[in-house]
């Protein structure tokens, strides 16, 4: 059978997929909003990262390894298109991942996920489905050292501020942002896709070069 993806070429090369690591912390609040969750908890110290939500959580962990691929209800299939992509940035920057919700838990080494076509045909055998009926999602994730040194010295709050949910990270409340509370005094008030957008005018100034004298004998020539 023909193969259009080099699938072991492609795993190698996840890594290098994703520039910045704090973007995880996006893909986590998304999963967390799409599930439902009201609440999301995070957690970083040292190189340990653990953040858990109160969402619906999962039945199927397959879904947790299908690259471009995952088990959402249609309504957000539909209106937000989800690519399927981000926890495969949680398995480039760590060394071990572990998934605990409704199907159970699952311990994953990274590195042998990335690396080993053998071990990713066999995951699935690693489910313990002793701890079943879990509530919500938590993901709890040991990181590579200069990955979790790097995201130490980041910013990402302003980010998660813009997530309909209540954030805690490392027992802060994150304050909420929204658009009205942001952007409010912008004249233009509409909807794209049912998303809001606020749009200010720019004045424009026509650059002097543009009409002068100079410029007008160029354009002629």
């Amino acid at each position: 059978m023909f193969k259009t993806v080099n699938e072991n070429r492609l795993f190698k090369l996840l890594p290098y997929f994703f520039e910045h690591p704090s973007s995880v912390f996006i893909e986590i609040a998304q999963n967390a909003q799409r599930s439902g969750a009201m609440k999301l908890d995070i957690r970083l110290k040292d190189d340990i990262l653990v953040a858990s939500d109160n969402g619906r959580g999962m039945n199927n962990p397959a879904a947790l390894f299908v690259l471009a691929d995952s088990d959402w209800p249609d309504e957000v299939e539909d209106n937000q298109h989800p690519a399927g992509w981000g926890l495969f940035f949680l398995y480039s920057i760590a060394d071990q991942v572990t998934f605990s919700s409704r199907f159970g838990s699952v311990t994953v080494d990274c590195n042998a996920y990335l690396n080993k076509p053998y071990y990713r045909e066999n995951v699935l055998d690693l489910v313990n489905r002793e701890s079943k009926n879990l509530t919500g999602f938590t993901v709890s994730a040991v990181l590579k050292p200069d990955i979790a040194k790097r995201l130490s010295s980041e910013n990402f709050n302003d980010q998660l501020a813009w997530f309909p949910l209540d954030i805690t990270v490392n027992g802060e409340s994150i304050g909420r942002k929204t658009i009205e509370t942001e952007f409010g005094d912008y004249e233009i008030k509409t909807e794209f896709k049912g998303n809001k957008v606020h749009i200010k005018p720019a004045n424009f100034v026509q650059p002097s070069w543009f009409a002068s004298k100079e410029f007008l004998e160029y354009c002629k020539e």
